[in-house]
């Protein structure tokens, strides 16, 4: 069981113009000895061509599976055996048929040599290609079988993959060029709402206190308030930094102080602890815009940075609207 997992599993497909491979390597830790790793433990994740894993789980289903797989192999060489030798059997009674039916017509009688041979050369030549011709077949129809599951796998691997690239790894928000792209989107659909740039307060102060992994949390439960404020045609990134940046889609203006104003409570009421138990103390500052229906993104933008450096300003833990009665 342990020798035969440690084969390399290689299935390539080939479509019109497409050329998809796939390797399945088993891979221990360095540090383990190879006579000391039971089946299917202490394994690293598959690597599919180095970018994609799998999870360890999975090659457990996998490995759990193989004695199914393979009782599943013989029922299937049963089953074209069978074929095969009813193949053989029809074609003999379709000899013996045309024997009994066209010789006597013809002046002959089947007997001796003419029936043994009327019996043997159906089964000696209809059994073998028939067992052949379905063994083809059955190769055939289970080489469709995980080239479709393989194209399916590749799909669901892709949209993974593609998600991936679109959002920041830390906090799960859009990053900083897919942000940029759907809020241009955004502007020549021509949508108007409200463009708020938000900025963690002090947050060079909490990494160099409290460290990093803290500075961390800190950032990504910011991304989980800012993605459970955001709902239909509203957008979350992380331009970089402790620096976000959120677009409300049809956002009425009069609408956007208590939106800044709930996100800036949220934040606030953070709780975050450092590894000594500490609370950390977590607010942010907010820049706010209002985008007119065709905005400028990259003016829009500039301007909600430059209304958050006025709520630094003014103290921070603030919202400012350079320009506006709200």
């Amino acid at each position: 069981m342990e020798k035969k997992y440690d084969r390399v599993l290689l299935c390539t497909i080939m479509q019109p113009g497409i050329a998809f491979r796939w390797t399945l390597r088993r891979a221990y830790p360095p540090d383990v000895d190879k006579q000391a790793r039971p089946a299917g433990e202490r394994m690293a994740p598959i690597r599919i061509n180095g970018f994609l894993r799998i999870r360890v789980e999975d090659l457990k289903e996998i490995i759990a599976n193989g004695p199914r797989c393979q009782r599943s192999a013989g029922l299937a060489m049963r089953i074209v055996l069978f074929k095969a030798v009813l193949t053989g059997l029809l074609s003999l009674m379709a000899s013996l048929a045309i024997c009994f039916s066209v010789v006597p017509l013809l002046g002959g009688q089947v007997d001796g040599a003419g029936l043994a041979m009327a019996i043997l050369c159906p089964l000696a030549i209809a059994i073998p290609a028939s067992a052949v011709h379905f063994r083809h077949s059955e190769k055939l129809r289970r080489a469709e079988s995980i080239a479709s599951s393989a194209v399916m796998e590749l799909a669901r691997a892709y949209e993974e993959l593609r998600l991936q690239s679109r959002l920041d790894g830390l906090t799960n928000v859009l990053n900083r060029q897919t942000f940029q792209r759907e809020l241009a989107g955004a502007s020549k659909m021509g949508m108007s709402g409200g463009l708020l740039f938000l900025d963690l307060d002090h947050f060079k102060s909490i990494n160099d206190r409290y460290g990093h992994a803290t500075g961390d949390e800190v950032l990504r439960k910011a991304g989980q308030v800012l993605n459970a404020h955001c709902g239909c045609g509203d957008i979350a990134g992380r331009l970089g930094g402790e620096e976000f940046v959120l677009f409300f889609g049809d956002m009425a203006a009069e609408d956007m102080f208590k939106r800044c104003e709930e996100i800036r409570l949220a934040i606030a009421r953070l709780d975050v602890r450092a590894p000594s138990g500490a609370i950390v103390r977590v607010s942010a500052s907010i820049g706010a815009v209002y985008c007119e229906a065709g905005f400028e993104a990259e003016s829009c933008l500039g301007a909600a940075d430059r209304n958050l450096y006025a709520a630094k300003a003014s103290g921070r833990n603030t919202v400012a609207f350079a320009d506006s009665d709200l």
